[in-house]
Formats: structure tokens, C-alpha cells, sequence
């Protein structure tokens, strides 16, 4: 324990010592209820490094006192989760990275009283269906404490056998703190008025100015999916993932290509009536990440069969040793079991499923870079909440054996 009051005391002087620094939360929605946070902490890379060297601390220690501290807030707060995301190590900064997905809107909304902000969330509904049309978010703050929004808790505090004050913050003007927000659909209001970037918007707010009050409002309307015209109900059952014989050939050349970049992960979810959820949280790796909320908000507002059918879904899933943050879509209505018993069949006693690998390559040999390489991730989850979880490996996307799944 001495140590690690240590690191934070050598971290929290990091901060004091270096002046300029900034802390940015980035806050996104979906109309799962769900909501995601990117908690970051910008300072210069010369003072971190210089810092650390004086403590005699090495870079990965800190890093794990920082996830240690996320997963002790997700345990106290409860229906939120840490993943494991990586810091950034740029050339002239570093960014300290937290990343949290958030179950309900109350979790959100604890975690961030933590920084000392009070939010306020409130669901407009239809008046007869009850129907989801959107949402009013407020964030606000009597004023902004920077101690409270670099957030390492109680340990912000001097050790207790240590006598000495710590020193207070300088270079005032340099400090900044920005909120991003992310609404799906269509925004109605957004006060006081903020930057844009792209589909979010952005407060930012530094120098004398984060003692004055702070707030923020946004709030959206989502489309009404039974008024988007052309879309196909998803009423038919689950399409066959294999290839068509005349493309197996483009399915290679592509995979070639990506040659494992980034895998789905496929999370069944099973009922006690039978029926399944599923989940697709398409994977990314170090190389890919970047493109991931990319090409997840691209698919949101690009296709309508995805509002129409799917909804935005988060999750965090255990690849390895590590906890990795999938961005993906759920079914709006459960399949029935027979419309998936081509792709995946629970047991009749519901304690084990089979899964049925799609077909990609007509030559397992031929099975695009290493045939060992992880293609995709499948996870189901009992009706008892018991989890089974395989790996489907390139070679077996060629048609190859069942692949049965057991808790």
C-alpha cells in the first residue's frame, strides 16, 4: 500500500509540476440505454518521463495504479465495466486513458459525479406506445474542480504519514477541460452553442474561466424506424453466413488483406423461452482501432436497415488476458431458435450449443495468411447465465467441423 501511495503522490506531482495539462471526457449514446466514456488526461510527455525517472518508477506501474483505479470504480458504482484500453505515447504527449461502458443511464451518471459534475438525463417517450423518441442530457457544474475531473479518488490526499502540503496547481491558464457528446439522430437543441466535429459536439472551457458555473444541455429525437421508407422488416430467418461459390475466391482476396486486422466476436444470447439475441461487436486491433467508431457511426447513419432492425450495442469482452470494448449491433427481436439452427443449436437441456463455422474458403490450405490466426470469437450465453466461449481459427472457415460450446 506505501508504494502504491507513492505512485500517486509522484503521478499527482506529475500533474502540479508539468502546468499545462487537460482532461477531456467523451461521452456517447445509443438508444439501448447504453452509454460509453473515454476518460482522458493530456500531459506533456518531457514531464512524465522526467517524473518518473526521478521516482525511480517505471511507466507500467502507473499505468496499473490507473486501471486499477477504473475497476475499483466499476465495482462501487456497479452495472458499468473497464476495459483495458492502452494509454498513448506520442511524441510530445502522453494521454492517460480510462474507457468505460455503462449499463443504464444511472451508472453514467454516478461516475460522473465523481468528477463533479451533476447530469441529468431525462427519456422522452410516445404517449400511448411508450416508445423511445429520445433523450435531454444536461451536465453541469457549480464550477469545474480540476483535482475532482483528474479523478484518482481519496488518493489525491498527501500520505497520511507524510506531514507535508502538497503544492498547489500552477500555470492556471494552461488547464482545460472539454466535453464531447455524441447523440444519435437528429439534434434538436444544443446550449450553449458548441464546436462541432463531425457528429459530435464539444464544450471546452480553460483558464479563470473553470471557476465559473459550467452547463451543458443536448438533446436529440431518433428516427422513427417505422418511417424510414424502403427498409426490409427483419422478419425472414438468419441468412447463411457462407460465401457464395463465386465469390469464395473475393472473400480470400479480401481476408488476404485484412489478414486478421480485426474478427467479429458473436454473442449469442439465449432465452428461457428458446428464443436468441444476438450480438455482432466486430474486433479491432492496434493497427484498426482508429477506424472503429469511424465505421461504427458510418453504418448507424448510412443504412437504414441497421435503425430499422438493429440497435447500437456495447459490450466488454475477454479476448485473452485482456478486456477489449466491442462496438456492434443487437437485434431489435429475438430470433426464433429454428431461424438460426443453421448458424448455432442450443441443446435440448440447454447446457451446451453447437456452433456451425461459415464457409469462406473452398481449400482450408488456401485460407488467407496464418491458417492459426483468430477469424472470430464466439460467446453464448446460457438461459442459466452460464457462458461457453470458442475460437474459430482461419483454416475453419472452410466449411470444417461443428464446434461445440460448453460452460
Amino acid at each position: 500500500m506505501k508504494k502504491s501511495v507513492q505512485i500517486v503522490f509522484a503521478l499527482l506531482a506529475l500533474l502540479m509540476l508539468s502546468g499545462c495539462y487537460e482532461v477531456a471526457v467523451d461521452i456517447q449514446f445509443n438508444d439501448a440505454g447504453q452509454a460509453y466514456i473515454t476518460h482522458n488526461i493530456v500531459v506533456p510527455k518531457k514531464a512524465f518521463e522526467l517524473q518518473l525517472n526521478k521516482m525511480g518508477l517505471e511507466q507500467k506501474q502507473a499505468l496499473e495504479l490507473l486501471q486499477q483505479i477504473a475497476h475499483r470504480d466499476a465495482v462501487m458504482i456497479g452495472d458499468m465495466h473497464a476495459t483495458g484500453r492502452e494509454s498513448f505515447f506520442g511524441e510530445e504527449q502522453v494521454v492517460l486513458v480510462r474507457e468505460f461502458v455503462f449499463d443504464n443511464h444511472r451508472a453514467l451518471s454516478d461516475y460522473l459525479s465523481l468528477l463533479g459534475l451533476r447530469t441529468t438525463i431525462k427519456e422522452r417517450r410516445t404517449f400511448f406506445c411508450r416508445k423511445l423518441k429520445g433523450y435531454d442530457v444536461t451536465v453541469e457544474a457549480d464550477t469545474l474542480d480540476m483535482n475532482k475531473l483528474l479523478h484518482f479518488n481519496e488518493l489525491f490526499s498527501a500520505p497520511e504519514e507524510s506531514d507535508e502540503e502538497l503544492p498547489s496547481f500552477l500555470g492556471e491558464d494552461s488547464k482545460k477541460f472539454s466535453l464531447k457528446v455524441f447523440l444519435p439522430g437528429e439534434l434538436n437543441a444544443v446550449e450553449p452553442q458548441a464546436q462541432v466535429d463531425w457528429v459530435y459536439r464539444i464544450w471546452s472551457i480553460k483558464g479563470k474561466d473553470l471557476t465559473k458555473p459550467f452547463r451543458a444541455f443536448i438533446s436529440n429525437t431518433f428516427p422513427r424506424r417505422d418511417e424510414i421508407t424502403g427498409v426490409k422488416k427483419s422478419t425472414d430467418p438468419l441468412p447463411t453466413l457462407d460465401a457464395p461459390t463465386a465469390a469464395l475466391t473475393d472473400q480470400g482476396r479480401f481476408a488476404d488483406l485484412m489478414n486478421g486486422r480485426f474478427y467479429p466476436v458473436l454473442h449469442a444470447r439465449v432465452h428461457r423461452n428458446g428464443t436468441i439475441d444476438l450480438n455482432y461487436l466486430p474486433m479491432h486491433t492496434e493497427e484498426t482501432s482508429s477506424l472503429n467508431s469511424f465505421l461504427r457511426l458510418s453504418d448507424w447513419m448510412l443504412l437504414p436497415e441497421t435503425i430499422a432492425n438493429y440497435q447500437e450495442w456495447l459490450e466488454t469482452i475477454q479476448v485473452g488476458e485482456k478486456l477489449t470494448l466491442g462496438f456492434g449491433t443487437r437485434n431489435r427481436k429475438p430470433f426464433a431458435a429454428k431461424d438460426m439452427a443453421h448458424l448455432l443449436q442450443v441443446a435440448p437441456d440447454g447446457r451446451s450449443a453447437t456452433f456451425y463455422p461459415p464457409k469462406l474458403y473452398n481449400d482450408a490450405t488456401k485460407a488467407a495468411g496464418d491458417p492459426e490466426r483468430v477469424a472470430m470469437i464466439v460467446l453464448v450465453t446460457f438461459a442459466d447465465g452460464r457462458t461457453a466461449q470458442a475460437t474459430v481459427h482461419a483454416k475453419n472457415l472452410a466449411g470444417g467441423a461443428p464446434i461445440v460450446l460448453k460452460p
